[in-house]
C-alpha cells in the first residue's frame, strides 16, 4: 500500500525527465502483464474447465449483478453521478489477472481442491472479459457516454532539462471560433515571457515567425511561466482555445 500511494504522489509530481521515465516504466509494465499471463497460461488446462461451468456462471452472475453493483454504490455515496454514469461503473467492473493470481494462493497452501478453486476463477475471468469487455462499446453509446474525439497534433516538442524549472511547454489548440484564426504571431499580444516555440499544422511541424498567420485547428507548442497560463489562454481567445501540459524534461 505503501509503494502505491508513493506511486501516486510521484506521478502526479514534477520530477526531471518525467516523461521518459513514465515510457520506461509503462514498457516495463507491459512487459511484466506479457510474461505474468504466459505463466498463469501454463497453470490452465481447457479440458477442465467444462467441470466448472455451472459454478463459474453462478459466480460470475452474482459479481455482476449483485456484488459490483452493491459493492460500487457504496464507492460512490456522495459522488455526484447521474444514473447513467453509475449503470456503466456497474457494468464496467472488468476482472483481471489479481483474482488468478490469488487463486494461486491455495495451490502454495496445499488446500484440498484448489485446482478446482482456481479453474472458478479463472472460467470467471474469461466470462467478465467476454462479456462485459466485448460490450462495453455498446453500453457506452447505449447509455449515451460518448464523448466527441479529441484532436491531438501530429508531432509533441520535449525539452530536456537536468533542473526542475518555473516555465513549461504548453500545447494550444486553436479553434475555428478563436480571435487568433487570421492574426499573425506578432498580433496575438501574448504575455511577456510567453513564447510560441513551434505550430504543429496537419503533418508539418513549423517554425513560427511574426508574420506567420494562425490557422483553425493550430497546435500551438509555447513555453510560459505556469503563473501565466491563464493570461496566455485569454490572449488566444478564452473559451476557444484548449490548452494541454507537455512535460518539461
Amino acid at each position: 500500500m505503501a509503494v502505491y500511494i508513493y506511486g501516486i504522489v510521484l506521478g502526479n509530481s514534477r520530477i526531471t525527465f518525467k516523461k521518459s521515465i513514465v515510457r520506461f516504466q509503462d514498457s516495463l509494465a507491459w512487459i511484466g502483464q506479457i510474461l505474468m499471463f504466459s505463466m498463469l497460461g501454463l497453470l490452465v488446462f481447457p479440458r477442465e474447465l467444462p467441470g466448472v461451468i455451472v459454478p463459474g456462471l453462478a459466480v460470475a452472475a452474482i459479481l455482476t449483478f449483485i456484488a459490483r453493483p452493491l459493492a460500487v454504490y457504496l464507492c460512490i455515496i456522495g459522488f455526484r453521478f447521474n444514473l447513467r454514469e453509475k449503470l456503466f461503473l456497474y457494468w464496467g467492473g472488468l476482472r483481471g489477472s489479481v483474482p488468478i493470481v490469488l487463486a494461486t494462493c491455495p495451490y502454495v497452501a496445499g488446500y484440498e481442491h484448489s485446482d478446482w478453486i482456481f479453474n472458478t476463477v479463472f472460467f470467471v475471468v474469461l466470462t467478465s472479459a467476454l462479456l462485459q469487455g466485448t460490450t462495453i462499446p455498446a453500453a457506452v453509446r447505449r447509455l449515451g457516454l460518448e464523448l466527441p474525439g479529441e484532436k491531438t497534433p501530429q508531432h509533441s516538442l520535449e525539452i530536456h532539462s537536468p533542473n526542475l524549472t518555473d516555465v513549461e511547454v504548453v500545447t494550444i489548440r486553436v479553434d475555428e471560433g478563436s480571435p487568433a484564426v487570421g492574426r499573425t504571431v506578432a498580433e496575438l499580444g501574448l504575455p511577456d515571457k510567453c513564447v510560441i516555440s513551434a505550430i504543429s499544422r496537419g503533418d508539418s511541424l513549423e517554425a513560427p515567425r511574426g508574420h506567420t498567420v494562425i490557422q483553425p485547428d493550430d497546435f500551438l507548442f509555447v513555453l510560459t511561466p505556469s503563473e501565466l497560463q491563464a493570461e496566455l489562454r485569454e490572449s488566444l481567445g478564452g473559451q476557444h482555445v484548449v490548452l494541454s501540459h507537455t512535460d518539461l524534461e
